[in-house]
Order: structure tokens, then C-alpha cells, then sequence
């Protein structure tokens, strides 16, 4: 039999005690069944993923969290569990924008159109600069990312580095769960399932390679 505690809000925790060879890892994985306010039909939800309402339930409780995938420019968390948390080609920009601006100034000098085309479209010096100019901003975003994210996993390095060691070495991509959920008292990774959703067997798999993890199963009501 599970055994189930009540928490506040009326969410309940299920914690499955398996009887079969995967008894072992008992202790790390949960269920949790949580009350979320969210469009039930896809097309209302304008694009927002289902790990999103559940990722924003967590923040409001003082948790972090990280995605699976990239989302709304936030880093991933198998990026983030790396010494170095956000991996970019500073280089990369900065070549880009040097390669811009000497077009640029190409075009004002001979008075013409710049020699770029985005989506088959010719661009004016004006919507170059703008893209020069975006460029320049996105380069700072990432920098600012790059150092929130280094304090970030430092601390959580010093407090989980039994562990950390550990997270590095994770490379199993298919079955990998949604969310990596965190405090500076305890981490789990999280998989999220709509009211009509199940398990598969590709995150059972995973779990299980991964099992000293804590996981968590979250299912919204």
C-alpha cells in the first residue's frame, strides 16, 4: 500500500513503497497530486507548456527551477549541474557583430542597401543597426545568465557536493524529466503529467539509471 500525507493547499504526497526488485529505490521517489488554476484545452494555454504552471507552483513555495529544455531564455538544468553552468562562444558574438558593423559601414559609404538578407529579405541600415544593437543586448543577457548562474551553482555545490560529482556525469537524454527543483535544503528532479497523462517506460528507464536522484512524479489536477 502507498502511504499518503496531507500538506497544505490540499496537495498530498504519495510515497510508493514498491515490494519488487526496485524496492531499493523507494526512498526517492514520490508522487505528488497538486491543485493548479490552468486551461484544460491545449490551444488555451497560448503556448505554455504544462511544466510551466508546475515550475511557477514551485517558485511561489521559494524554490528554483530549471527546465529540461531551454524556456523563455532560462538555462537547462543539465547545462546548470556542469562546473561551468552556461557554455557560450563569447567569440561567437563577437564576431557577428564586427562582421555587421563592417557591412554597415559599407553600406553608408557607398550609399546603398546592406549586402545582408534575412529570410529573403534585403536588410536597410536601419533594421541593421537594429540588429547589431540586439545583438549587442543578447551578448550582456548571457554574461548576466553566465554569472547568476555560476553564484547559483556554486552554493548549491557546497551544499550538495556528495552529489554533485554525481549529477555531472548524467548523459541520458530520452526519458529525462521536465523540471530540476531546488532549494539550499533539498533538490529533486521532477516529471510532469497533465490529469490524463502516464509514466512511459523511457522515464521509468530513466529514473531507475538515475535512482540516488530524488525524483518526483507530479500530477495536476
Amino acid at each position: 500500500m502507498g502511504k499518503i500525507g496531507d500538506s497544505k493547499n490540499s496537495e498530498k504526497v504519495i510515497f510508493i513503497n514498491f515490494k519488487s526488485k526496485i524496492s531499493d529505490m523507494q526512498d526517492n521517489l514520490s508522487i505528488e497530486v497538486i491543485n493548479i488554476e490552468y486551461p484544460k484545452k491545449k490551444k488555451e494555454r497560448i503556448g505554455k507548456a504544462m511544466d510551466e504552471y508546475v515550475a511557477q507552483h514551485y517558485k511561489n513555495k521559494g524554490y528554483k527551477v530549471l527546465f529540461s529544455k531551454v524556456i523563455n531564455e532560462e538555462i537547462n538544468y543539465s547545462t546548470f549541474l556542469k562546473d561551468y553552468p552556461y557554455q557560450y562562444d563569447r567569440k561567437y558574438f563577437e564576431d557577428n557583430i564586427s562582421f555587421y558593423k563592417r557591412i554597415l559601414e559599407t553600406s553608408k559609404r557607398e550609399n546603398k542597401k546592406p549586402s545582408i538578407w534575412i529570410n529573403g529579405k534585403q536588410l536597410t541600415q536601419e533594421e541593421l543597426r537594429d540588429k547589431i544593437k540586439r545583438e549587442i543586448t543578447e551578448l550582456n543577457h548571457i554574461e548576466e545568465l553566465n554569472k547568476n548562474f555560476q553564484v547559483q551553482y556554486l552554493k548549491f555545490k557546497e551544499n550538495f557536493s556528495s552529489y554533485c560529482g554525481e549529477l555531472r556525469k548524467m548523459k541520458t537524454i530520452n526519458g529525462k524529466p521536465d523540471l530540476f527543483v531546488y532549494n539550499w535544503k533539498e533538490f529533486f528532479f521532477c516529471e510532469v503529467k497533465s490529469h490524463n497523462d502516464s509514466w512511459n517506460g523511457k522515464q521509468v528507464a530513466w529514473h531507475l539509471q538515475h535512482k540516488k536522484f530524488p525524483y518526483r512524479l507530479v500530477f495536476v489536477k
